[in-house]
């Protein structure tokens, strides 16, 4: 059998939606990154990844602290409320647990991406050193025939136009 928490307290219900009109409120300051077009798409994909899990983040860890208090009270004498240190070292724990979390989370989630990237980086670059190679390389063929040119007599060589076609 699975273990159901208490339902939370009215107290409890209000932190919860404070914290979720609080998360609203930090999502529409952000940028939405739909308008921002120099950016490219896989790095808008990348954000897009990014805030999402931020957010889903948010919300495990506000859900395991209603879980971690709504446990504290259970075991604990109903009659008798808790103190105010005891609110205060069960929201301290439930805030750690939650930065962990959520930095594990992010952590695990980005590796992937992060790997693909790189990947694509490193082919860049190869590809980069590639076209400059070949650039060295034309140049070095188009020096190479310019001075065969002018060291051959005025015969008729594939890289040099023919003297009749060049009056014509």
């Amino acid at each position: 059998m699975e273990f159901v928490p208490p339902a939370p307290p009215s107290s409890d219900r209000s932190i919860e939606k404070a914290v979720q009109s609080h998360i609203e409120k930090l999502q529409e300051k952000m940028p939405p990154i739909t308008n921002m077009p120099q950016v490219p798409t896989m790095l808008r994909e990348y954000a897009k990844m990014l805030n999402k899990t931020a957010t889903e983040a948010t919300q495990k860890a506000l859900k395991s602290s209603m879980a971690i208090t709504a446990l504290s009270r259970g075991q604990g004498a109903t009659d008798m409320p808790l103190k105010l240190e005891q609110h205060l070292a069960a929201l301290h724990a439930a805030n750690e647990k939650a930065q962990k979390t959520t930095w594990m989370l992010c952590q695990n989630s980005f590796e992937t991406p992060h790997i693909r990237m790189d990947n694509v980086n490193e082919s860049l670059t190869f590809s980069i050193e590639n076209i400059q190679e070949a650039i060295h390389v034309t140049k070095n063929v188009n020096r190479h025939f310019r001075d065969l040119g002018n060291t051959l007599s005025e015969d008729i060589c594939f890289f040099r136009a023919s003297s009749s076609a060049s009056e014509t």
